[in-house]
C-alpha cells in the first residue's frame, strides 16, 4: 500500500496504474525461531563413531553382577558363572528432505532461495528427531524410577498417565527433590544428571523459593538471570517438544549414561533437475538411540500450573 494520496491527485505507487514507485523487497528474511532440540544434551554419543550407514547394529556389552555370600570356615564353595545381557543399538531410523528449485526462480530472485530451503530443512529434521526421541524414551525408564511409588528404597509419587502429579510453584522444588532421591537410590553420580521440563515448569521454578539467590548456590537468583542452571543434582533443560497428553507432560530425568544416541548425515546432494531447468536438493539423516541403562533414567507424569 502506497503513501496516502488526497483526492484529485495522481497516485504513482505500486498499486496504481502507472506503478512509477516500485514495491521494495527486503533482502533479509524475517527471522524464524525453531524449537530447541535437546537429545544431544541428555544422551551420550559414545558409540557414534562405530556406525557407518542405516541398518548398522552396534552390540554394547554390559558388566556382569557377581553374587556374594557369607562365609564360614570349612563350608565349601559354590562357584557361579557371571553373565550379563548385551544391548543392541540399531541404526534403524531416518529423516530426510527433498527440495525442488527452478532455475528461473534462482535467476530472478534477489536471495539464495535454495540455501534458505536447505537451512530450514536441517532444522526441521532435528525437530522431528527430537520430538520422536522425547516421545519414545520415557516408557523405557526403570519401573523403580517412575509411577506412584518411585524409588528403589523410598516411595515417591511421580504421577502416572491415569493420575498425573499436580505441580505448582509451591511444590516444584519438592518434585525435583523427589526425582533426586530416586536417582540417589540408584547410586547415580551427581555429575552429568539432567532433567527436561516444559516452559511452564521453568516459570514455576522462577516463582518458587529458588528465586532467592541463597538457595540457588550461585550468587545469582534464577529470576534475575533467567538462567535455568542446576537444581538439586540436575542440570535443568527446557523443551517445547516434550510428549504431552492433554495437560500432562512426560518429564524425564536421569544421568547421561542412561541413553546412547548415534547419528550421521547419510546423504546430502544438490543435482541438476533431469526433468526441468533447475536443481534438486536432498538430504538423509540416519540415526538410532537406545536406553542402555534404564535404572539411570526416571519418568514422571505431571501437570504444571500456577497456584
Amino acid at each position: 500500500m502506497g503513501f496516502p494520496v488526497a483526492a484529485g491527485n495522481v497516485d504513482h505507487s505500486s498499486s496504481s496504474t502507472s506503478q512509477y514507485i516500485p514495491k521494495l523487497f527486503s533482502r533479509k528474511l524475517v527471522d524464524k525461531f525453531y524449537d530447541t532440540c535437546i537429545y544431544m544434551e541428555i544422551a551420550n554419543m559414545d558409540h557414534e563413531n562405530e556406525i557407518k550407514k542405516m541398518g548398522d547394529t552396534v552390540t554394547i556389552r554390559t558388566r556382569a553382577t557377581v553374587s556374594t555370600f557369607a562365609y564360614s570356615k570349612g563350608q565349601g564353595l559354590t562357584y557361579t558363572q557371571p553373565d550379563s545381557p548385551s544391548v543392541e543399538l540399531n541404526i534403524d531410523k531416518g529423516q530426510g528432505f527433498a527440495v525442488k528449485h527452478f532455475k528461473i526462480d534462482e535467476v530472478q530472485s534477489d536471495i539464495n532461495m535454495l540455501d534458505e530451503f536447505v537451512e530450514d530443512a536441517n532444522e526441521q529434521v532435528k525437530i522431528a528427531v527430537d520430538r520422536e526421541f522425547l516421545a519414545s524414551v520415557p516408557a523405557q525408564a526403570d519401573a523403580a524410577n517412575s509411577g506412584a511409588s518411585a524409588g528403589r528404597i523410598s516411595n515417591n509419587n511421580l504421577g502416572t498417565a491415569v493420575a498425573p502429579l499436580a505441580v505448582t510453584q509451591n511444590s516444584i522444588l519438592e518434585f525435583i527433590s523427589k526425582c533426586g532421591v530416586v536417582c540417589g537410590e540408584q547410586n547415580l553420580p551427581k555429575e552429568n544428571c539432567w532433567m527436561v521440563l516444559p516452559e511452564i515448569a521453568l516459570g514455576l521454578i522462577k516463582n518458587s523459593d529458588l528465586k532467592d539467590a541463597s538457595l540457588s548456590g550461585d550468587g545469582k537468583s534464577t529470576i534475575r538471570t533467567n538462567l535455568h542452571g542446576k537444581v538439586d543434582r540436575f542440570n535443568i533443560i527446557g523443551s517445547n517438544l516434550l510428549n504431552v497428553s492433554g495437560d500432562a507432560f512426560d518429564v524425564i530425568f536421569g544421568h547421561k549414561s542412561a541413553i546412547t544416541f548415534a547419528g550421521q548425515i547419510e546423504e546430502f546432494e544438490v543435482m541438476p533437475d533431469p526433468n526441468d531447468f533447475g536443481k534438486l536438493a536432498r538430504g538423509l539423516f540416519v540415526y538410532g538411540y537406545e536406553v542402555i541403562k534404564p535404572d539411570a533414567m526416571g519418568h514422571a507424569v505431571c501437570t504444571f500450573a500456577y497456584g
